[in-house]
């Protein structure tokens, strides 16, 4: 077909990039309306990852869900990707910090059943998907890898890697984990500067 159009002499006109800059020219609300047409109805429309890393940082819930549907639907494609581990310590963080700045996931209780905020599924979420690439030689060591990029993307507080803590302990003992070797790979990538 291309061939075609090159001997006709016609103009070749690249779509990807006209569509991308038909989406970039909108708002995050309108963005937002397309993401939610995708994740929902299933209408072929593109989603950024850096709108899904922005809807990640707001305390409303409706984006939060749609960034957990995001994870969901679209999880095999994440870990295919360059830098899965990246993008998934990107979210995780974001909606923690925001929860925790918040008070919710701290007042309520992460286990709670009250607890109403998407953060520790999303956080799960993305600890599941770690566990799923192809980075690292073991699930716990793509575990750590996750975890370091989370605690190196935060600002340090004491209190927030504690909840950080608790989240992946739960998480690593709920899909039968090697705890132990969770921190060990964890201090390991703390004494290599990465991992």
């Amino acid at each position: 077909m291309a061939e075609l159009v090159y001997e006709s002499g016609l103009s070749v006109v690249n779509m990807t990039s006209i569509v991308q800059s038909s989406i970039n020219s909108l708002s995050l609300k309108d963005r937002k309306k397309s993401i939610e047409c995708n994740l929902y109805l299933g209408t072929p429309s593109s989603i950024f990852y850096n709108d899904i890393i922005t809807l990640s940082r707001s305390s409303e819930l409706d984006d939060t869900h749609l960034v957990s549907k995001f994870l969901d639907k679209y999880s095999d494609q994440i870990i295919q990707t360059g830098s899965p581990l990246e993008f998934l310590a990107r979210i995780a963080k974001n909606v923690v910090v925001v929860d925790f700045l918040d008070g919710e996931i701290v007042r309520r209780g992460a286990t709670s059943p009250r607890y109403r905020g998407h953060a520790v599924k999303i956080f799960n979420s993305c600890c599941r998907l770690a566990v799923n690439t192809n980075i690292g030689q073991t699930s716990e060591q793509r575990l750590a890898i996750l975890i370091y990029d989370i605690i190196y993307l935060s600002n340090q507080s004491q209190e927030l890697i504690r909840l950080i803590s608790y989240l992946v302990t739960e998480f690593a003992k709920g899909h039968f984990l090697d705890v132990e070797a969770c921190y060990r790979e964890l201090q390991s990538c703390f004494n290599s500067g990465g991992g």
